[in-house]
């Protein structure tokens, strides 16, 4: 397994916590921000990502839009 420069999340539900966290700290005042989550083969993780990308099928079929707050 290699490892990224980019934090990694464990969990799905971890990178999304951390996602509404930046979220409600900057109040969308940055250009800059992440909107999404990606799936990094290379760490085996998570990361946040401000590219808007489409989540593989397997992970779209995961509600999501449930995250723990």
């Amino acid at each position: 397994m290699l490892a990224c420069e980019k934090i990694r999340y464990q969990t799905l539900n971890h990178a999304g916590l951390a996602l509404r966290a930046i979220r409600a700290r900057t109040g969308g005042r940055s250009t800059r921000l992440p909107v999404g989550i990606h799936w990094c083969s290379q760490c085996v993780g998570w990361h946040l990502t401000s590219k808007r990308v489409k989540l593989p099928r397997w992970v779209r079929s995961v509600r999501t839009t449930r995250l723990v707050s």
